[in-house]
């Protein structure tokens, strides 16, 4: 998994994750509001550490044409407020305690 700090000032920053609580424990630790987060299934850490892992590092349309190797998520600008979640907050509160626990 690679996390991307945008206006951090440094490259990005990779890391293994077996399990959500692993993503958690990570995710925890960041103090932005703003992060790129892009998951790789199948590949090792040596892999991003080779000059071969720039193909896919930097390269948006790989990542968009490899669904099924990559995930890719961006939060550039963070909301504390969502319409949707203040008028269902009931629909999301089993994700929100699983989440919390």
């Amino acid at each position: 998994m690679e996390i991307y700090i945008p206006h951090g000032g440094a490259s990005g920053s990779y890391y293994t994750v077996r399990s959500l609580a692993d993503l958690k424990r990570i995710l925890g630790g960041i103090p932005s509001c703003e992060i790129q987060i892009t998951i790789w299934k199948n590949h090792t850490q040596s892999e991003f550490e080779s000059d071969e892992a720039e193909a896919f590092l930097s390269e948006l349309k790989w990542i968009y044409t490899h669904t099924d190797e990559v995930m890719y998520c961006s939060v550039l600008k963070n909301r504390n407020w969502s319409e949707s979640y203040q008028n269902n907050s009931d629909k999301y509160a089993k994700d929100v305690k699983e989440w919390g626990s």
